[in-house]
């Protein structure tokens, strides 16, 4: 019974203790991902995927998190996903790849944060047509 209730009074006192380190750091500025993509492709030709991420501030905030994409095959039928890469922020926010076979893919586009990013979680997607 000793061992119980040291055991629930450490776990409460570690989780006290790391819960408020865990969102220590707030989003402040509203972020919003734009993914620029044509509507209309050749499949098997290299497209240009470019994201444009959009802050609500005069400041210039600096994001400092990661770019995410994905594209999913969505007709002819099963769903799957086909592209899946991340890039950071800093490095470059195009993406170069072609789309495999003929079909509708839906391309969705993330931002998550980074450490002491003052920019907020965004996604965006768009539904686009290889032929």
């Amino acid at each position: 019974m000793k061992k119980l209730i040291s055991g629930v009074f450490a776990a409460t006192l570690m989780f006290g203790v790391t819960a408020p380190s865990a969102s220590a750091y707030e989003a402040t500025v509203q972020t919003e991902a734009d993914v620029k993509v044509p509507k209309n492709v050749e499949a098997k030709k290299k497209v240009k995927v470019r994201i444009k991420l959009n802050t609500n501030t005069n400041e210039g905030a600096v994001c400092t998190g990661q770019v995410y994409i994905q594209v999913t095959r969505l007709h002819p039928k099963p769903q799957r996903v086909v592209k899946e890469s991340t890039k950071n922020v800093k490095d470059s926010n195009q993406f170069r790849f072609a789309y495999p076979k003929k079909g509708v893919y839906r391309t969705v586009v993330k931002y998550t944060r980074g450490g002491q990013d003052p920019c907020s979680f965004s996604r965006d997607k768009k539904i686009v047509k290889a032929s």
